[in-house]
């Protein structure tokens, strides 16, 4: 039985939480960020029995979970409304790349919507025929970091203790790793869901 992507991309979420954890417990005990002290939490974290990265494994499942689609959409695109950029495939990104065309998109899949949400329907409807491992690769990268943008934003909860041992500054010191984390993975979201949506139109209005 195929995996789902999304079932794909847990081992490598683990490995990013188990670092991010790592990252904590040593600015924890020793109030700064040390490259010795990061590998060593790591490699203990990290032991091939297996143990802690199961137990990872189904809280990454849970916490994951408990967030709904539509939130996860938010923390990535930052829009309140017509999030996905499916939502401007036509409108925007298929006027932005001279491979896409539009004239054979329409000849092979009918009249091309001009409303966010029917543009978003249509281009899924088109993604949905397509079988190539490129795009599955793209696509699987899209929900890898969506998943990391939302852990990392769930790790906000780890500045509490740091600031409550070491103060304001130090736990400010973390507070900003973390939101520079959150920015890097969300960008990296954004971008491989709009190349997405732009490689699809492309390879679809290309493929005889």
């Amino acid at each position: 039985m195929k995996l789902t992507l999304k079932t794909q991309n847990l081992p490598l979420i683990a490995t990013y939480v188990t670092f991010n954890i790592a990252i904590f417990l040593t600015f924890l005990n020793t109030g700064n960020i040390n490259t010795q002290g990061i590998q060593d939490y790591y490699e203990k974290l990290s032991l091939k029995d297996g143990v802690f990265f199961g137990i990872l494994i189904l809280l990454i499942i849970v916490l994951s979970g408990v967030v709904s689609n539509k939130v996860k959409e938010r923390v990535v695109f930052w829009r309140l409304e017509d999030r996905l950029p499916g939502c401007r495939a036509f409108s925007q990104y298929a006027k932005e790349d001279s491979r896409i065309d539009l004239k054979v998109l329409k000849a092979k899949f009918g009249k091309i919507p001009t409303s966010p949400s029917e543009q978003n329907k249509h281009w899924y409807k088109i993604f949905k025929t397509l079988n190539d491992k490129s795009i599955d690769s793209t696509h699987k990268d899209s929900l890898l970091c969506r998943e990391l943008s939302v852990m990392t934003l769930e790790m906000f909860l780890l500045t509490i203790p740091i600031f409550l041992l070491y103060g304001a500054v130090i736990g400010f010191s973390y507070f900003v790793f973390i939101v520079v984390e959150y920015l890097m993975v969300r960008y990296c979201a954004k971008n491989s869901a709009e190349r997405l949506v732009v490689n699809t139109l492309a390879l679809a209005s290309a493929k005889i």
